[in-house]
C-alpha cells in the first residue's frame, strides 16, 4: 500500500473551486512512518497543497490514523492520489493563515479577510472584516433557560487546537452566565475552523452540564436531579451593513432556491419519516412533544411544508453576501433557522 485513491463528488453546485476537504485515513501497521513524505496529486498529476495531522500510531511508531486537509477543484467529481514518496515533496498554498495573538484576543487572516475573537466581548464571540473592507459580520450566542433567563458566553480561555497551512481550529472555552456575579449555568466550548483563502468559518458549539446526575433507584430518567433545561440556544450571525436585495433560501438539495424580501423562518419539528412520532423521542415529562411530520417554512407571506430540510440561506448586505449552511439540520430536530432583511 504505497498510495490511496480519494474520490471527491459534488452535487449542487457541481463546480467547486478551492473546496475545503477534511477526512481521516487509516493505515496498516508499518506502512507510513512519516506524514511529511505524503504527496497529493490531482487527475492531471499536479501536486496539491496538503495538511496532515497524526491522530494515532501503532506500537511500532508507524501512523495508524491520519487526518488530511486539502482544497479540491472539481466539476461534478474528480479523484486525487495520495502517495508515499522517498523524500518530502510539498507545494505551498497560494494563501496561508496568519495568526496574531495577544493576551485577550486572537485574529486570523485567511487572505480573504480577518476573523477576530476577544475575551472582552460577552455576547459576540466572533467578528469578520472582509479583505475588501466590506461590511463587518458578527456572530453571537444567545441561551434562554426554562424561566426565560438569558445567558451569555463568559470566555476564559482561547487556544489554537490545530494549526496548519490550510485549516486552523480555535477553541474558545468558558461558561454560560446571566451576569458576571451569577453562578455558571453550564460549561461552554466554541470551536471555530478557519480555511486559507476563504471568507468562511465552521462553528461547532458544545454546551455541557457539569452537574452530577441523580438516578433514584438506578433509573436513568430524563429530567432527574442535576439536569438543566434550555428553552432556546441560538447562534445569531449578522452583517453590520444595510440590506440590498432579496434573500435566498435553499431548503432541500436538488430544489430551486426561493427568494424572500423581509423574513424567512424554517422549523423542523420531527424527522419527517414514517416513525416521526416514535416513543424514542419522549421528553422529561413522559410525552412525545412532536406535533407534525417534517418541516414548515414561512417566506414572507408564503407557507411551505416538507419532510427533511438541509438548508442554505443567504442575505445580501450593502457590499457583500452573508450565507449560512446547517449540516444535519433535519436529523437533529427540533431545530429552526430564521433570517430577516439585513
Amino acid at each position: 500500500m504505497s498510495s490511496v485513491k480519494i474520490l471527491v463528488e459534488a452535487t449542487q453546485p457541481e463546480k467547486r473551486v478551492g473546496e475545503p476537504v477534511t477526512l481521516g485515513i487509516p493505515w496498516p501497521q508499518g506502512v507510513l512512518k512519516e506524514s511529511s513524505y505524503l504527496s497529493l496529486q490531482n487527475e492531471q498529476g499536479k501536486d496539491n497543497p496538503l495538511q496532515t495531522t497524526v491522530l494515532d500510531k501503532w506500537k511500532d511508531g508507524s501512523i495508524r490514523w491520519l487526518l488530511l486537509d486539502f482544497q479540491a477543484e472539481l466539476q461534478g467529481n474528480t479523484s486525487y492520489r495520495l502517495q508515499i514518496l522517498s523524500q518530502t515533496k510539498r507545494v505551498q498554498p497560494p494563501h496561508t493563515l496568519n495568526i496574531i495573538k495577544t493576551t485577550d484576543a486572537i485574529s486570523i487572516n485567511t487572505g480573504k479577510g480577518t476573523f477576530s475573537c476577544s475575551k472582552k466581548h460577552q455576547v459576540e464571540f466572533l467578528s469578520f472584516q472582509p479583505a475588501t473592507k466590506g461590511d463587518v459580520v458578527e456572530a453571537s450566542l444567545h441561551v434562554v433557560d426554562e424561566q426565560g433567563k438569558n445567558y451569555f458566553p463568559d470566555i476564559t480561555h482561547m487556544e489554537i487546537e490545530n494549526e496548519g497551512v490550510l485549516r486552523t481550529c480555535l477553541c474558545l472555552s468558558g461558561t454560560l452566565k446571566h451576569d458576571q456575579s451569577d453562578t455558571a449555568l453550564a460549561d461552554l466550548f466554541i470551536r471555530i475552523h478557519f480555511f486559507a483563502g476563504h471568507p468562511t468559518a465552521k462553528i461547532d458549539v458544545t454546551i455541557r452540564n457539569p452537574r452530577k446526575a441523580e438516578h433514584p433507584g438506578g433509573l436513568w430518567d430524563l429530567g432527574n436531579g442535576g439536569a438543566i433545561y434550555l428553552k432556546d440556544a441560538a447562534i445569531v450571525i449578522k452583517s453590520l451593513g444595510e440590506n440590498k436585495g432579496l434573500g435566498q433560501l435553499s431548503i432541500e438539495p436538488g430544489k430551486e432556491s426561493l427568494a424572500f424580501e423581509s423574513t424567512c423562518e424554517l422549523y423542523q419539528d420531527s424527522s419527517g419519516g414514517e416513525n416521526w412520532k416514535s416513543t424514542n423521542h419522549v421528553n422529561r415529562k413522559g410525552i412525545v412533544p412532536l406535533s407534525f411530520p417534517g418541516y414548515r417554512c414561512s417566506l414572507d407571506a408564503q407557507q411551505l411544508q416538507g419532510k427533511r430540510a438541509t438548508p442554505i440561506v443567504s442575505v445580501p448586505s450593502s457590499t457583500d453576501e452573508l450565507a449560512l449552511a446547517v449540516p444535519d439540520f433535519w436529523q437533529n430536530f427540533p431545530k429552526a433557522l430564521e433570517a430577516q432583511a439585513g
